[in-house]
């Protein structure tokens, strides 16, 4: 194995990514850029996001779903081979035209075949016979035979492969040896060996061809190895894998080529998995091996099979097709190296921290482990045991933060404090010094120096101590439980010096900055809203940034602390969408920040956010101690047993930016395809719903990929779309319209928009003569209507004045009269007949409450009480009279928008007597000394609230007398709704919503 190949990172793709079978074969890129992927169970179409499926048989669909290869003509229509016969698709319909076994136009030889296209898009199909070459105009196939068999008659017979070379030679891999076949003369020579015995057999059954750059021909062998065309001989020679003559690497299905750190390889496709073979060092008869990339899984089975194909792309990606999924080869990622500690039994052993050595930072680091420490030479990339003095080893394994100065280090660790100096290899313990202890043992945590030159450092949940090196003096801070705003019991998260020479410090939902000097501090926090909590929002990490700027990070915010205050920077507003664990920034400026979802890299301004992950194939970060940076841009990322090691300046950019297209566009029954490349408008009933369907196609880094749309005069602002790739619009009103769309990959890339005109027709009768003449005839209908209205409307004012008039005149006289009548009987009888006392108050008081009943019936009737404003005037007046009378304090508040009102007269009387009831209901027995009246607008919704401060009651429980049963009677009545919430000694509140439009 060469040292000098980095890591390649794999990405497979299987059934549980949506392909219709793992068992995959032929690939193609078509001219759209989309990936096409042929499997044992139909055709598949990817575009960096949505894998989609072609797997019906039929007339209009594949005639059949074992698919052997794809191909693409000039036009842009897809010819897939299967196995029983050809079918061509037209991608703006996806209609497929099958071509079957048979003789004239629209036919093939023979159903089993393979299609390819050369480099003019001619289209050409080969079976086990010869290869045919098609007449786009009769749609007819021209045939030419060519010998696929020997003398074994046990070999199957095919033609796999046509490979056009940069000559413009036609290559054919066969089951009898290379056919180059002179398309001029439509001859060919055959290039073969004698199959005397099983090995020759092996050679001649060939499968894939490919030129290097160097213009060498090469083929590989069903169980041959490796074959190299010698022009001076005019014959192939066989390269055997040295150490395997007949194992799983003979047998080479596929071959490309790869470049990794300059240094240009074969890759081969084979039994074993992917090869990495130097060209350069082949020799007749033998074939090198650098490197085998892709292993089995777990059960045995190997990803690669006979029909494994290998597709590079441009950018680059090269895709590898195998019987157990599809895998993605993506070298813009393949800069990341693993370096593995050198003794086997610290293979499990975490390594948590990475110290740059004080005397040569640039050069090593030391790398800190429970079991001991180790060095890494960065420039010449080996390890070295460091040996730590005796009796400190664990206390030095187990360090938790450390800051440098001249000399070593000042550090925390799970089992103390002190000062290492590794040149002379001696430690200073202080951890005799802090009194807490948990389980016989000093935990601490958090380190930093002030301007002073005393250590702060923390103690597990016991607060701060201040160690004085010049007089060895430790001073507690924060450690007393007694004091406010004190840290005993809390975890500390963080803890710096910043540019002032104060120490911020992070603790729960706190920014505490402390005077270094007096001790003195303030405290700032972030505003808390009603869905967060301190584990989202509360303050973690500290960083000072090079702009000067000292930023905060939580979970999910990222805050600027100035001037004593939390300034929040991301997300702005909301939460982010991954949790945060740490940040840093490097030489350049941008931030990287750990997420649970892996690392991202963002600007200064946060707006533009990376996954990393996928470029440095870490695995999972749940794994990863700590990320360490050098000055030089160095990024070190500490796991069990390993460091993995890649430089910034070593990461490339991906400038390609999204391929956008409308790839289908349905309106009602009806759906179009690939619509943005027909530059056209489009014209929707205006009874159809809308779905446009859109892909942004990019392969690198696809999980990156963010796409945005917009319409027109409908979105004020541009959407993300996410999930489900199809946009849906329901009943637009008729009118132009223009969606747009947008997409940016994973490096912050933007492609251009996308654009696609349609318009949605009217209906008939919203077209101008109709709209004309409806206007005209609604005009006339309206004004008699209108005449009519006003008339009855006159009428019905003129006899409700009429009635109010009529009862406060003549039946409230009456009653008042009855009301003084008692009271004076009651006055002469009082002495004679006292019995008659009572009877007489009852008459009196019955007379004087249909008096006021009256009186709310003819203010109901009186049409100049019709506005709202009337209604809330006289719930006031009625509230705060009877209310004063009580000596109950009344708050009494109403929405402007309620006076505008026009409220019809069952509503004003329903809304009225359910107000009247309620307030007297709170007077009479809820012994509130607080009422609280409210009568809102909300939408289409008047809602009257009556709430007091009384001792309340059941509602399950309380006896339902006539005034709780008039309530919900009368709210029924004007289809409103009662809701009354009360409970024992917690008050009383009734609310009516009633549905109302003015």
């Amino acid at each position: 194995m060469v040292a000098q190949i980095p890591d390649i990172r794999f990405e497979k793709y299987t059934m549980q990514d949506g392909l219709t079978q793992n068992s995959t074969g032929a690939l193609l890129k078509d001219s759209r850029g989309f990936l096409w992927i042929g499997t044992s169970w139909g055709l598949n179409r990817y575009d960096g996001r949505v894998i989609k499926e072609y797997n019906k048989i039929g007339a209009n669909f594949l005639p059949d779903l074992y698919i052997n290869s794809v191909a693409e003509d000039e036009a842009g229509n897809i010819w897939v081979a299967t196995a029983n016969g050809l079918s061509c698709m037209n991608p703006y319909t996806e209609k497929f035209t099958n071509y079957i076994e048979g003789t004239g136009p629209q036919t093939i030889p023979h159903s089993f075949c393979n299609v390819y296209a050369d480099k003019q898009k001619n289209i050409w199909i080969a079976d086990s016979y010869g290869i045919s070459l098609f007449n786009k105009e009769t749609k007819t196939f021209t045939t030419f035979p060519v010998t696929t068999a020997g003398r074994d008659t046990r070999i199957n017979r095919y033609i796999s492969i046509f490979f056009e070379d940069s000559k413009g030679r036609f290559w054919l891999a066969t089951s009898y040896g290379v056919k180059l076949f002179d398309r001029s003369t439509k001859t060919y020579k055959s290039y073969y060996f004698e199959d005397t015995d099983e090995q020759s057999v092996g050679k001649n059954a060939t499968q894939g061809i490919f030129e290097d750059k160097a213009g060498n021909i090469w083929a590989g062998t069903w169980n041959g190895g490796l074959l190299k065309f010698n022009p001076d001989k005019n014959i192939f020679e066989n390269f055997h894998p040295i150490g395997e003559p007949f194992g799983l690497l003979n047998s080479v299905h596929d071959i490309n080529a790869i470049t990794l750190n300059n240094h240009y390889y074969l890759l081969l496709a084979t039994g074993a998995g992917l090869v990495l073979a130097d060209p350069q060092k082949l020799s007749p008869g033998k074939l090198p091996i650098e490197k085998i990339i892709e292993e089995p899984d777990d059960a045995g089975n190997q990803t690669l099979s006979g029909k494994s194909k290998i597709l590079k792309d441009n950018q680059p990606i090269y895709w590898i097709s195998g019987q157990n999924g599809l895998v993605k080869i993506d070298l813009s990622s393949q800069v990341f190296q693993w370096k593995i500690l050198p003794d086997k039994s610290f293979s499990h052993t975490a390594i948590y921290h990475v110290i740059p050595d004080i005397k040569e930072p640039q050069q090593k680091v030391f790398l800190t482990t429970t079991e001991g420490w180790w060095i890494y030479d960065m420039a010449n990339q080996v390890f070295s045991k460091h040996i730590l003095p005796k009796g400190f080893e664990r206390l030095l394994g187990n360090i938790n933060h450390f800051i440098a100065t001249e000399n070593g280090y000042w550090f925390t660790s799970q089992l103390g404090v002190g000062f290492y100096n590794p040149g002379t290899n001696q430690v200073k313990d202080i951890s005799s010094l802090v009194t807490e202890k948990i389980d016989n043992k000093v935990r601490t945590g958090l380190i930093c120096k002030d301007k002073q030159g005393r250590i702060w450092f923390s103690v597990y949940r016991s607060g701060i101590r201040i160690y004085d090196p010049k007089t060895e003096i430790l001073i507690p801070l924060f450690a007393d439980s007694t004091k406010r705003d004190n840290l005993y019991g809390k975890s500390i998260f963080d803890m710096k010096q910043a540019v002032d020479g104060s120490i911020l410090l992070t603790s729960g939902e706190k920014v505490y900055q402390i005077n270094s000097e007096n001790f003195s501090f303030n405290l700032a926090g972030p505003e808390k809203t009603t869905i967060s909590s301190i584990e989202r929002i509360g303050p973690r990490k500290i960083l000072f940034d090079k702009k000067n700027r000292t930023l905060v990070l939580s979970q999910q915010h990222i805050y600027m602390f100035q001037n004593g205050k939390l300034i929040q920077l991301y997300p702005r507003p909301g939460f982010a969408d991954f949790i945060m664990e740490d940040f840093f920034q490097d030489g350049k400026g941008d931030f990287w920040v750990d997420t649970n979802l892996g690392l991202f890299k963002t600007d200064t301004a946060f707006k533009e956010w990376v996954n990393m992950s996928d470029k440095i194939p870490a695995g999972s970060f749940d794994d990863i101690s700590e990320i360490f940076r050098t000055d030089n841009d160095e990024f070190i990322l500490t796991t069990s047993g390993k460091i993995g090691v890649f430089s910034l300046h070593e990461l490339s950019k991906n400038n390609t930016a999204p391929a956008v297209i409308i790839n289908r566009l349905r309106t009602g029954n009806t759906e179009q395809y690939l619509v943005s490349l027909k530059q056209q408008q489009w014209n929707v009933s205006f009874k159809d719903a809308i779905e446009i369907e859109v892909s942004a196609i990019n392969f690198s880094n696809e999980k990156g990929n963010r796409i945005y749309y917009q319409l027109e005069g409908r979105d004020n602002d541009w959407k993300e779309l996410t999930g489900n790739p199809v946009i849906r619009y329901d009943q637009l009103p008729p009118d132009n319209y223009i969606f747009k769309v947008k997409a940016r990959n994973g490096d912050a890339v933007w492609s251009k928009e996308t654009i696609l005109s349609f318009k949605v027709m009217p209906p008939f009768w919203r077209t101008w003569w109709f709209i004309s003449l409806a206007i005209l005839a609604t005009a006339g209908i309206l004004f008699v209507i209108y005449r009519y209205r006003l008339q009855k409307a006159l009428e019905m004012e003129r006899l409700r004045t009429r009635i109010a008039t009529d009862l406060h005149d003549d039946i409230g006289a009456t009653l008042s009269s009855i009301s003084m009548y008692s009271q004076a009987v009651k006055t002469q009888l009082k002495e004679k007949n006292p019995h008659l006392e009572n009877v007489l108050d009852k008459m009196g008081e019955n007379s004087r409450d249909m008096v006021n009943s009256m009186s709310d019936i003819v203010w109901a009737i009186n049409p100049e009480n019709d506005e709202g404003e009337k209604l809330i005037q006289r719930m006031e007046n009625y509230a705060r009279d009877i209310c004063a009378v009580k000596g109950v304090q009344l708050k009494f508040e109403a929405d402007d928008k309620i006076k505008s009102l026009r409220l019809p007269l069952e509503h004003r009387k329903n809304i009225y007597l359910i107000f009247k009831e309620s307030l007297n209901n709170a007077l009479k027995y809820s012994c509130a000394k607080n009422i609280m009246v409210s009568v809102g607008k909300n939408g289409n919704e008047i809602i009257l609230t009556i709430q007091d401060d009384g001792k309340g009651f059941n509602p399950e429980t309380v006896k339902k007398g006539n005034g709780l049963k008039n309530l919900y009677t009368r709210a029924t009545e004007i289809n409103g709704q009662i809701k009354i919430i009360s409970a024992e000694n917690k008050g009383t509140t009734i609310e009516l919503t009633v549905l109302f439009k003015n």
